[in-house]
């Protein structure tokens, strides 16, 4: 079957913020925002979600915490203490196996839910630990270490699969690409040794490996898996993963992607960089008879001053909400780059965000942190 190619288009043209939907007769209807209630019991900063209806956990630097996502009341508080760098629901075979925490020592822990008693407990990795990814089957769990090896795990049975030197140096990012119809087990992997290797983690082996000017510290997979993109300091790499060949560089100013790298879901291609600078950057990968992907400026959605923490796409890919440590979460509809809304106190800062899952898209829950580990819930609407 003939390879479909894709090319990068300008999205849009940033509107100032003054500029509302009333100035324009063809814009689009407003998108209301409603703080409906607060999570509290986090005492410092969350920096990770889980979800799986109807549970949700949140790990912070005082550990981790379950919640109820219909009464956004808590259920358990387990494995306190630092230390963590990840979390996770796992399954096996389509039923909940309990809740997953990765520390930066390598120990790996999970739990039940919501009871929050201790099911196993195991030593995940020989050294220092600063990344983590579950694969979509729930149960197949990659660990990135400083020494540059990845392991392998069977988190449910705690069984070891493997172990493989992925680089020569820590290992600065990892993520596995969604679910294929072919059922193989695609990772990334980005190292300071300045290269990405795409791996079937399955075997171990190498499917290709890419060589960069500068260390990628973030990545991302489209929706269907068919690319990966790489933040490296001032650039966005992106490569076709089944042919391996490079498909574009797409320019920033230094540090615009050292925080996330993010595809938008569905189908539109929409690829989000939010790091250190004055602006989210996107690019809309848009079809294409060229044979490649182009090189066209990306658009901007500017007003962060300290540059954007986290982003998290609504469903469609229309609305993206950002945080920041210069104050509050900000929503942006991305057909006119306007600010809609901001979601938090003036002068607090915001952390991490992320989108509750849920069947309707008439109503939306977005979770935004403060700086104390305060967790708003804010539904969203917009007019018909």
């Amino acid at each position: 079957m003939k390879r479909v190619w894709w090319a990068i288009a300008v999205l849009l043209a940033v509107m100032p913020a003054s500029c509302g939907p009333g100035d324009d007769p063809g814009a689009q209807p407003p998108v209301h925002l409603e703080k409906v209630a607060e999570m509290t019991g986090h005492t410092r900063s969350v920096v990770e979600f889980a979800f799986a209806p109807p549970y949700l956990a949140s790990l912070g630097d005082d550990g981790v915490r379950v919640w109820d996502l219909q009464s956004y009341e808590p259920v358990a508080a387990i494995a306190g203490g630092p230390g963590g760098v990840d979390i996770f629901f796992a399954t096996a075979d389509g039923e909940p196996a309990g809740l997953v925490l990765v520390r930066n020592d390598g120990t790996v822990e999970r739990w039940s839910v919501p009871d929050g008693e201790p099911l196993n407990r195991f030593a995940g990795h020989g050294d220092l630990v600063g990344r983590a990814a579950l694969a979509p089957d729930g149960v197949t769990l990659a660990l990135g270490g400083r020494d540059g090896q990845i392991s392998v795990w069977n988190v449910v049975a705690g069984e070891r699969l493997r172990v493989f030197t992925a680089h020569d140096g820590p290992v600065f990012a990892l993520t596995f690409a969604p679910a294929g119809a072919d059922g193989a087990l695609r990772l990334a992997t980005g190292g300071a040794d300045n290269t990405v290797g795409l791996w079937d983690a399955a075997s171990g082996a190498t499917l290709h490996r890419f060589n960069l000017p500068d260390a990628p510290v973030t990545l991302a997979f489209s929706p269907d898996g068919a690319f990966v993109a790489a933040g490296a300091y001032d650039t966005v790499h992106v490569w076709d993963v089944q042919s391996g060949a490079k498909d574009t560089t797409l320019k920033a100013e230094p540090g615009a992607a050292d925080n996330m790298l993010a595809f938008a879901p569905g189908g539109k291609r929409l690829l989000a960089a939010a790091g250190t600078g004055d602006a989210v950057h996107l690019w809309m990968l848009a079809a294409s008879s060229e044979g490649n992907l182009g090189k066209d400026q990306q658009a901007q959605l500017k007003g962060h001053g300290l540059g954007a923490f986290a982003l998290a796409f609504l469903p469609g890919g229309d609305l993206v909400a950002t945080t920041s440590f210069d104050g509050p979460a900000r929503l942006w509809r991305l057909d006119d780059g306007e600010m809609v809304g901001e979601m938090g106190d003036a002068g607090t800062p915001s952390a991490a965000v992320a989108l509750v899952p849920a069947a309707d898209d008439e109503q939306r829950h977005l979770l935004v942190v403060d700086a104390g580990g305060v967790i708003q819930v804010w539904a969203l609407t917009a007019d018909r």
